[in-house]
């Protein structure tokens, strides 16, 4: 019960961390006079609106990945 509590609690944080992304994001957006939803489907259509897109971007999202992995491994054990 105790790691369930844990984990919806963390689950939450990660929740609310990226909903305060957006609200900050469309507010600045607002603030210089864009649209936020047309920005933000503009973002969405770029990253995943076809294949072209989808592929572009895995291509460029999993090196960021693995480098991330690799420093989270080291650091994990204590190497770094």
């Amino acid at each position: 019960m105790r790691d369930l509590r844990r984990a919806l609690r963390t689950f939450a944080i990660q929740l609310a961390a990226v909903a305060v992304g957006l609200v900050v994001s469309a507010l600045v957006l607002a603030t210089i006079g864009v649209s936020p939803w047309e920005a933000f489907t503009s973002l969405l259509e770029g990253a995943f609106g076809s294949e072209f897109a989808l592929t572009q971007s895995a291509l460029k999202a999993i090196p960021l990945a693995l480098t991330g992995l690799s420093v989270a491994l080291c650091l994990r054990m204590r190497l770094w």
